[in-house]
């Protein structure tokens, strides 16, 4: 509701002119179909001072061919009954709507709670500095006035979201198994020193054929040098 009692004191009183966000969000979602753009945290999405927020205030004052409370108005988000999308705050030492040059203390508080986009962000930024610039309620629901968000005006619409889209962090490859790498030539990569159990064993089969060798020579021998003795003991019998 708009408030149009003239103040008393200077800055001694606000006047809030609100949207109620119940309307806006059925009214939305039928006739512009803008839910798919919504973003479940939009004070993250458009912050406060944020490139979103200056564009809105850059269309509101072409809207309005002026800049609302010369340009000094903070905009922030603010928890606000659930009934309302947005409120505007200021204060006028002649009236609510007297001479809007002579508002100061200039608000804009948006309620996160709501469902958002940013046309629809865009368009009600338009219609609370529409306050600030003097401007009332209106009852045809054509006017960026009217007092419930009904569709974006053609300037929001028509502008890209100037918030740049978060960029996805690369997925990084799954790493290879490791391999270990064949030496040049075919050589062996068994490390120095090591033998195979085959060559293992043929050494001591070659091991022990040449003991089984000496003993079978050495045998030999014995028997050779003891056939020998007894030819020299008959030859000296015969004599």
């Amino acid at each position: 509701m708009d408030g149009n009692a003239p103040l008393t004191h200077r800055r001694a009183r606000r006047l809030l002119a609100t949207l109620t966000g119940l309307a806006a969000i059925v009214l939305t979602t039928l006739s512009t179909g803008a839910s798919a753009d919504e973003v479940a945290d939009p004070a993250a999405r458009w912050p406060d001072g944020g490139p979103a927020i200056r564009a809105a205030m850059a269309i509101a004052e072409d809207q309005w061919g002026i800049a609302p409370c010369h340009g000094d108005v903070t905009i922030a988000w603010e928890d606000l009954d659930p009934s309302l999308d947005a409120q505007a705050a200021w204060a006028n030492p002649a009236g609510a709507y007297a001479d809007p040059m002579r508002n100061s203390e200039c608000e804009i508080s948006l309620n996160p709670r709501g469902e958002w986009s940013w046309p629809k962000l865009c368009t009600i930024v338009v219609h609370e500095s529409g306050h600030l610039a003097g401007r009332v309620h209106v009852d045809d629901p054509d006017d960026v006035m009217y007092y419930t968000f009904m569709r974006p005006i053609p300037a929001c619409a028509g502008t890209p979201d100037p918030t740049p889209e978060a960029p996805v962090a690369p997925t990084a490859p799954a790493p290879a198994p490791a391999t270990t790498p064949k030496p040049a030539g075919g050589a062996s990569t068994r490390p120095a020193g090591a033998r195979s159990s085959s060559a293992v064993t043929a050494r001591r089969r070659g091991a022990a054929a040449r003991r089984h060798h000496h003993r079978r020579t050495a045998g030999h021998r014995r028997t050779a040098a003891r056939a020998k003795a007894r030819a020299h003991r008959r030859a000296a019998h015969r004599s």
